[in-house]
């Protein structure tokens, strides 16, 4: 197991272009869009402080204050940065096909790597699609279940509540962890085989994933070293004070670090499925 991982981060060192593309990609449009709703914002704020005293320290009654005061003007900047969601999603998507070729050809070739995105897209878009509705129905079901379970109990009973709301819960997370790993095996059997069934092609690779339960754990440790990675973040945010030019330069940084971080381990799994693809194809 630790080979894999060894492996994995070993394969993404030399080629760290592959999250580097990736962060730029899913960069690009919020940063367009985010400086032109800031420059709308200052117009709003008609050169007040008080955008400056919510970024330096948030007041919901401030902010209360600020939205009903300018509602006719925030209501159009906050229907862009609404849109501005499916259309990161949407270029989540798009660059899937190209950074799964790449993770498995491992050679730099921007003309490749946007070929490969063009002709992936429908089957991953499909495929991010049949995982929302799973998680959606699991959810759905969870959530009916938890209803008959607390139906007949005292809202009082706190231990009663916590032993039939414990195991649904947990069991929302587990299969929502399984669809997210099965997504990127998913993806790679879809490359692989070139199948266009990506239903079926997800459910073997669940099915394969559910088997083995040892490749769930290579995403639990990823995962903790997100955890780790945000804490840091965190960490770093709390003892950043002042609110001059260099403040604000040090926090933009410290944030687009903490992103690429996220690429980076996303990339990491990738390559240690593609490891595991290797030594062992789904079948």
């Amino acid at each position: 197991m630790l080979e894999t991982l060894r492996l994995g981060f070993k394969n993404l060192s030399v080629n760290l272009w592959i999250p580097t593309i990736s962060y730029i990609v899913l960069s690009i449009v919020p940063l367009i869009l985010g400086i032109e709703m800031a420059s709308k914002l200052k117009d709003v704020a008609d050169n007040s402080l008080i955008l400056n005293t919510l970024v330096d320290k948030f007041d919901f009654a401030i902010f209360t204050d600020f939205w009903r005061l300018n509602q006719a003007k925030l209501y159009p900047i906050l229907r862009k940065a609404i849109w501005t969601l499916p259309l990161i999603w949407l270029l989540k998507v798009f660059i899937t096909g190209g950074t799964v070729d790449a993770v498995n050809d491992k050679t730099f070739s921007m003309n490749r790597y946007f070929k490969q995105c063009i002709k992936y897209f429908w089957r991953m878009f499909r495929l991010d699609i049949l995982q929302f509705f799973l998680i959606l129905v699991t959810l759905v079901i969870g959530v009916l279940i938890l209803w008959a379970l607390l139906g007949d109990i005292d809202g009082k009973n706190e231990i009663q509540l916590f032993y039939r709301i414990a195991p649904v819960v947990c069991t929302f997370f587990l299969l929502y962890f399984l669809f997210a790993i099965c997504k990127d095996y998913t993806a790679q059997k879809i490359y692989f085989s070139g199948s266009h069934n990506v239903r079926s092609s997800f459910f073997s690779s669940f099915k394969y994933i559910f088997s083995n339960p040892k490749l769930i754990i290579f995403q639990v440790l990823l995962y903790i070293f997100g955890l780790v990675w945000l804490w840091m973040y965190l960490l770093l945010d709390t003892k950043i004070n002042g609110t001059g030019m260099g403040t604000s330069i040090v926090i933009v940084c410290s944030q687009q670090l903490y992103v690429l971080g996220k690429h980076f381990l996303r990339s990491w799994h990738l390559f240690i499925v593609q490891i595991v693809q290797d030594k062992r194809a789904i079948s």
